[in-house]
């Protein structure tokens, strides 16, 4: 039986991301529901590597992958760095940008897996933490919802048969079984028009789609660190959506807002979605909807996420009532008190967490 536990957890305490023999790297273009999408976003994710160090400075350092030569943080030697310089295409992957192999690393530590970095480890022979099939299986949103049962909103494939019926509902979500958020979430009430323009796509039986009911409540993560087969779960939070864009978060102190109903509701979710990730160590998320009445699963995303490094970052800052973290802001309004964790001259713009104690 999977053992779950709450602790507030930092980078200090995650020993895989410290690793003096391995190549560190966060490259979010997986998680859409295709490879070739053009998202000038991506470049500013890639510079997130630099917050996966120690700030310990007894803790060795394993190297780091950026794609520019300017750092955001003081307290770290530029040698740990690797730098491969953005292209002119956003979908080509960071660890297709680098040149040459790096002396002195035997493995690669992937944030999010991509086939590009299965294709280097096996090239240079090296180890790797997490590969792409796995991730593929381990992301299956119609996997997870058939294991998690009535934890999750309803549910059905949709189909060429189907789909008509499904447009009238005028209600509710369509969503890729591969995918997270913006193009893979599409809301009936709202989408109707892309959802009819894109039907060939949604019933053409390559990546499925499905039709779920809409779950009341507020937009919530939980983070989770999974290592064999104890769970920890280190950070709550408020989810700051722009329709079905996810912008942002308020991250709340996790042991002093958490509620036996939320925390059972979870410990049993990570009890039934360990079937299907057994074998996985590293970080996740669960995105919930929270009402007074009603708590569902909407999807467990087996990596990596946006608030991942905001979540540890906050619980190293101390006592606070919450630490908002934001995407993509334009770069004139960030404050002096904000700790900037990317910025991207590309795109005029930062990802940024503020504390509020």
């Amino acid at each position: 039986m999977p053992k779950v536990k709450m602790n507030k957890l930092t980078v200090d305490d995650i020993s895989e991301i410290n690793a003096s023999d391995t190549l560190h790297l966060i490259d979010f273009r997986a998680t859409g529901e295709t490879l070739e999408h053009e998202i000038p976003s991506m470049f500013l994710y890639e510079n997130l590597s630099q917050w996966l160090i120690s700030s310990n400075p007894r803790r060795k350092y394993g190297k780091y992958v950026i794609n520019s030569p300017e750092l955001l943080r003081d307290d770290v030697r530029e040698d740990n760095f690797i730098v491969a310089l953005p292209g002119k295409k956003a979908s080509i992957s960071l660890i297709d940008r680098l040149d040459k192999p790096v002396v002195g690393v035997n493995k690669v530590w992937a944030a999010i897996p991509h086939p590009s970095i299965d294709n280097y480890c096996k090239r240079h022979n090296l180890a790797l933490n997490y590969c792409y099939a796995d991730y593929l299986r381990y992301n299956d949103k119609l996997a997870q919802k058939e294991i998690l049962r009535e934890l999750s909103p309803e549910f059905f494939v949709i189909t060429p048969e189907n789909f008509e019926n499904v447009v009238k509902r005028e209600r509710g979500y369509i969503k890729a079984a591969r995918g997270a958020g913006g193009f893979s979430v599409l809301n009936l009430k709202t989408d109707a028009r892309e959802i009819v323009n894109r039907r060939h796509e949604i019933t053409s039986g390559g990546v499925k789609w499905y039709y779920e009911v809409k779950a009341h409540g507020a937009p919530h993560s939980m983070q989770i660190y999974k290592h064999g087969s104890e769970y920890t779960l280190y950070g709550f939070s408020k989810q700051y959506m722009d329709g079905t864009h996810f912008v942002g978060a308020k991250i709340l102190d996790i042991k002093a807002v958490m509620e036996d109903r939320l925390y059972n509701f979870v410990a049993e979710t990570c009890h039934r979605i360990d079937s299907l990730i057994h074998s996985y160590t590293g970080f996740f998320g669960i995105d919930l909807m929270i009402s007074k009445d009603s708590l569902d699963v909407l999807e467990c995303n087996i990596r990596l996420t946006a608030v991942t490094l905001p979540t540890l970052l906050a619980n190293a800052i101390g006592a606070y009532r919450y630490v908002e973290y934001f995407e993509e802001v334009p770069l004139l309004p960030v404050d002096t008190a904000d700790t900037v964790l990317v910025r991207s001259e590309y795109t005029d713009s930062a990802h940024i967490i503020r504390p509020c104690r």
